[in-house]
């Protein structure tokens, strides 16, 4: 699933749910059959799955505008911007700037503020600083003014891993993502052997 988000998310992709309906009154004779691929649960007031609802919100919406002077983004307080799509969740990279040590942190697409990353200079841009990631295992990416200026790779087979080797030992970190306040960390790298089992996806990234 993970996946087909992000490929959906680079192909900027026209796509629809396939059903609104919780349940049938009848369906092929049994009564109050449940559908499974509805967004409704069966009683029609709640959402049967907010999780897989929250991974959709980040592709609702057109990620850029693909054809010559038609900006598909028209509209109040909508332009099309370069985007650090976070598919596991559905979120968008953007910065944090509500403290005194500037971070990132993920958050609604139509909300973040748009990252730049140039493969070839490996430097993330967002909010006119750039990313200075830690030394230490767990800490939060820091934002700058440019002069410590990170240089990030795209590690994977994937293209999805955005690593850097720390200035202290040379190890290998990947940006991460702490499921406790959506904060930009670094942590060592997953899944970059040939490992059926392990699943890469909270460190995956796809540069929109």
């Amino acid at each position: 699933m993970n996946c087909l988000v992000a490929w959906a998310a680079e192909n900027d992709l026209d796509w629809a749910v396939w059903a609104l309906t919780g349940d049938y009154y009848l369906r092929t004779g049994q009564k109050h059959m449940v559908e499974t691929f509805g967004v409704l649960a069966p009683n029609w007031k709640d959402v049967a799955n907010s999780t897989y609802l929250q991974k959709l919100s980040g592709i609702q919406l057109p990620v850029r505008a693909k054809y010559i002077n038609l900006c598909i983004y028209a509209g109040p307080g909508l332009q099309s911007k370069k985007l650090l799509f976070h598919p596991t969740t559905g979120l968008c990279v953007t910065s944090n700037l509500s403290n005194n040590l500037p971070t990132l942190r993920l958050e609604q697409c139509r909300k973040a503020e748009p990252s730049t990353f140039n493969p070839s200079e490996g430097f993330l841009w967002s909010n006119k600083l750039c990313v200075e990631a830690p030394d230490v295992v767990g800490q939060k990416v820091k934002l700058g003014a440019g002069t410590k200026c990170s240089k990030l790779g795209q590690t994977s087979a994937t293209h999805m891993h955005l690593s850097f080797k720390t200035t202290s030992n040379g190890s290998l970190l990947c940006l991460d993502v702490d499921e406790r306040d959506n904060s930009i960390v670094a942590n060592p790298c997953k899944c970059l052997t040939m490992d059926a089992s392990c699943d890469p996806a909270r460190q995956w990234f796809k540069v929109l």
